[in-house]
């Protein structure tokens, strides 16, 4: 049997302490001349407000760990991650519905199965192991889907005039996207594979070292830490695959020709011209 120990609280004099950190970026911005103390106060402020109020939100969740109040936040969590890969990798609001069901898929494969097979199979929805791994799994997925998009779209853009050429000879639009596709999926995998790598000799992991402050013994923190790496690394390989896929409907016209309009980027670079 592994003792647990209680884990020491953190008083709220502490926390506010702790921003007494960030007169390291600004003694950078004072140097290089940047005017960004107004966003780096801001965004603090909303990360420790937002954390703060989750922090609540989750203490009643587990309070009641009830089917429907867990599965409604996980599935309000994918809503938002879905959101952020639309705004974040410059696509119109549009593709809201067209990138949806590339989430729920890549999340809901993976999940399901990792409960099952891994966890707790009596109780899959159990708040303490569904919402936090789902959070992790869901974060992770959307940070690739952001960068394969991007990437997808910037390099088909700028050889644009070569896809083009091929789709005018006749070409089919499934095999002239498959080098922009392995482009904009490496550019993912590579940072993810250098960082899984790494892991135990440059770093600890953050769900690992989150169980091990709160008293897990480190033997149970590492298998439950490589279990959810497992899980993290292919949600995003799908979800990174399946974004692009489902992102074709709403790219390219009926002549297999991209849209010019489906980025919102490009018309703020537009406006700043006139």
């Amino acid at each position: 049997m592994h003792s647990v120990k209680s884990v020491n609280d953190i008083q709220f004099y502490t926390i506010i302490l702790s921003y007494s950190m960030l007169i390291i970026p600004l003694f950078f911005f004072h140097l290089m001349k940047l005017k960004l103390h107004k966003e780096l106060f801001l965004s603090f402020f909303r990360m420790t407000l937002q954390l703060g109020l989750l922090g609540l939100y989750l203490a009643v969740i587990f309070k009641f760990d009830n089917y429907y109040l867990n599965v409604g936040y996980v599935l309000l969590l994918i809503l938002v991650a879905n959101y952020s890969v639309v705004k974040n990798s410059g696509l119109k609001l549009s593709f809201f519905i067209i990138l949806l069901p590339a989430v729920l898929l890549s999340f809901s494969a993976i999940i399901l199965f990792f409960m099952f097979f891994v966890y707790n199979r009596e109780n899959l929805f159990a708040a303490r192991y569904f919402i936090p791994i789902s959070g992790m799994v869901l974060g992770n997925s959307m940070r690739r889907m952001i960068i394969t998009i991007e990437r997808f779209y910037d390099s088909l853009e700028s050889d644009i005039d070569a896809f083009s050429s091929y789709i005018v000879m006749g070409g089919k639009i499934k095999e002239a996207i498959i080098p922009y596709l392995k482009k904009a999926y490496k550019a993912g995998l590579m940072p993810a594979l250098a960082s899984y790598a790494t892991m135990g000799l440059v770093s600890i992991p953050g769900m690992m070292t989150g169980q091990i402050l709160g008293g897990t013994s480190p033997d149970i923190a590492v298998k439950y830490q490589i279990t959810v790496l497992f899980a993290i690394f292919a949600s995003a390989e799908l979800a990174s695959i399946f974004s692009v896929i489902f992102s074709l409907r709403g790219a390219f016209d009926d002549f297999s020709m991209l849209k010019t309009d489906i980025f919102v980027r490009r018309k703020i670079r537009k406006k700043k011209r006139r």
